[in-house]
């Protein structure tokens, strides 16, 4: 081999080197400055992610609020239904009561109209048996 020749694969060499020296610097170069953009972008997301706390901190105050306010009106409906329920209850024992003294009346009642009825039997019967009253009279004592 020749000189010439091998100074011309030293130099192609030393030119593949240089080349792929290159290639690796910018890929480095490239690979830093990505990594630098997401630092940056991560840096980004964690200040609005740390600005957005006191913005939940706030929703979640409002939606405890809401929470206690929706119990509370839990609260007083299952009291207004549980005295709805006790004077449902109260009402249909008065009802109940409202019956059972209808059903004395009317036993009561029935018991007056026998008794008014065999007062007058007995008046009619008093009548047919006194020799003083006339049969041919309407003026009967009844």
């Amino acid at each position: 081999m020749s000189t010439g020749t091998i100074l011309w694969i030293v130099a192609a060499i030393v030119v593949v080197v240089i080349v792929v020296g290159i290639i690796i610097a910018a890929a480095r170069k490239a690979a830093e400055k990505k990594r630098r953009r997401q630092r940056a972008e991560a840096d980004r997301m964690r200040t609005e992610a740390a600005s957005a706390e006191p913005v939940a901190r706030d929703h979640e105050v409002h939606a405890a609020e809401r929470r206690a306010r929706a119990d509370k009106a839990q609260a007083e409906a299952d009291a207004q239904a549980a005295e709805a329920d006790l004077r449902a209850a109260e009402s249909e024992q008065l009802a109940t009561e409202a019956d059972r003294l209808r059903g004395e009346a009317a036993g009561r009642s029935q018991a007056a109209d026998e008794s008014r009825s065999d007062r007058a039997r007995r008046l009619e019967r008093a009548d047919e048996i006194d020799p003083d009253v006339d049969d041919s009279s309407t003026n009967r004592r009844h």
